[in-house]
């Protein structure tokens, strides 16, 4: 059926129109979408200039607009709607595609005709009374004298009439009432009926808990509101029972088998007794997923632990107690957050002077075939020319000028010098430190004359 779309939204430099109160659509259903503001054609299924569009959902994406659209024109939108689609003439067709009908507060009369109410097959119309109207004129008839009944406590004369309830024949439950329609004290059975002295009820699927009072304070449905299912998500302003907890002063169970309820105990400061584990004693364990690591255990990838936490101080202090070798103390950070550090030379110690004159002649420094560190230097080349001083990490003796790769080498121009005062951390030679002078960066001829050296050096 076709129709007109009356509910969308426009988007002109989108070149979008989404129908608001469909879910999905189809393209092969849109017949025609007219710009009413600019009188141009936007879509028509049946002009192959402007037919060019895409649908998702409920969007539909226009190739091209004619120039001039704005998000505020009116659009007039033809589309083919089925079984299930929003439908806005022809009647509705669901309740909840349909609108109510309000009457104003100052409506006047509104005329009906009965004569054109659908009246069903024996429906109560006076044509139909002569029955019930023959045994109401009777009714005196069958109805046997009421009987009366003492109604006071003492020697009084109140009398009330009263009425009978049937018992069966061979004796049993009194009858005259059901689960579904009891004996009722009222005629429509809404009204409250008070009750006095002790009631014994048995909670069963026909006793409404939630209007038995049972205080002036409280009722079964406020209980029943303060109850949680377990897991329920928490709401603010959640109801709920106060947690009561007994008194030892010395930690006692109040059950005496395992697996009986049993209260929670407090001390006299209200801390409330607990357990850490079978021995009262916490105990962090040195495995894998353990916060404590044993003593000069090696890591393992996933490995669990403590974040260490640092003390900021502007400037390194001792916070030691006593200031006493072998203390604890806490790691402490400035106030840009770096750690504090005393750099000393590695392995420990300062560092040794090695001093000499060299040319091509390869020599060891420190200790031959000895790791070590270099820790700085001043060389002084007295050549017309530049000279370079070869680095390697072997010894002397392994060494061949012009064939063995230095580590690192460093020109002199002439007549200078090359100066790196000894730092914190070396250079490092994991195998050896030996050096020699030559004339061109991994070359094998010496210098004119020998280079003066100082090394600084650790091993």
């Amino acid at each position: 059926m076709k129709q007109i779309i009356k509910n969308y939204s426009f988007s002109a430099s989108g070149k979008t129109v989404t129908l608001t109160d469909f879910g999905t659509i189809r393209l092969d259903r849109l017949q025609l979408i007219i710009d009413t503001t600019t009188n141009k054609i936007l879509y028509n299924f049946a002009d192959s200039t402007v037919t060019t569009a895409t649908v998702a959902t409920n969007v539909i994406t226009l190739a091209a607009l004619q120039g001039g659209e704005a998000d505020t024109d009116k659009l007039q939108i033809i589309y083919d709607v089925v079984s299930g689609d929003p439908v806005y003439d022809g009647g509705q067709r669901t309740m909840a595609n349909s609108a109510p009908v309000a009457i104003a507060s100052d409506q006047g009369a509104v005329p009906i005709s009965a004569a054109s109410l659908p009246i069903p097959t024996g429906a109560a119309t006076s044509a139909n009374q002569a029955t019930g109207n023959a045994s109401l004129s009777s009714i005196d008839g069958k109805i046997v004298a009421p009987k009366t009944d003492d109604y006071d406590t003492g020697a009084g004369t109140d009398t009330v009439q009263s009425i009978g309830i049937a018992l069966p024949g061979a004796g049993g439950h009194v009858v005259g009432g059901t689960a579904s329609n009891p004996v009722r004290t009222d005629t429509t059975g809404t009204t409250t009926q008070p009750v006095s002295g002790s009631v014994t009820a048995n909670a069963g699927t026909n006793l409404n808990t939630s209007a038995l009072a049972l205080e002036s304070g409280g009722n079964l449905a406020a209980i029943a509101g303060a109850v949680k299912a377990e897991d329920a998500a928490h709401s603010s302003g959640d109801a709920g029972i106060q947690v009561l907890t007994k008194r030892t002063d010395t930690a006692a169970s109040s059950a005496g088998t395992d697996g009986d309820y049993a209260s929670l105990n407090t001390d006299n400061t209200g801390r409330l007794w607990t357990r850490i584990g079978a021995t009262d004693s916490l105990t962090p364990g040195t495995a894998a997923t353990n916060l404590g690591k044993a003593e000069d255990a090696a890591h393992t990838s996933g490995d669990v632990g403590t974040m260490a936490l640092a003390v900021r101080e502007s400037t390194p202090t001792d916070l030691s107690a006593g200031n006493t070798d072998g203390d604890y103390e806490p790691l402490q950070v400035g106030r840009d957050g770096g750690l504090w550090v005393a750099g000393i030379a590695a392995p420990k110690g300062g560092w040794t002077p090695a001093t000499g004159s060299i040319g091509a002649t390869k020599t060891d420094i420190g200790t031959a075939n000895t790791a070590g560190q270099v820790g700085g230097w001043y060389i002084y080349n007295p050549n017309a020319s530049v000279a370079y001083v070869q680095f390697f990490n072997a010894q002397a003796s392994a060494v061949t000028l012009g064939t063995t790769a230095p580590v690192y080498s460093l020109p002199l121009p002439a007549g200078a010098a090359a100066n790196v005062g000894p730092g914190m951390v070396g250079i490092n030679h994991s195998t050896a430190i030996s050096i020699a002078v030559t004339t061109t960066r991994a070359g094998s001829t010496g210098p004119v004359s020998t280079v003066d050296y100082n090394l600084w050096y650790k091993q």
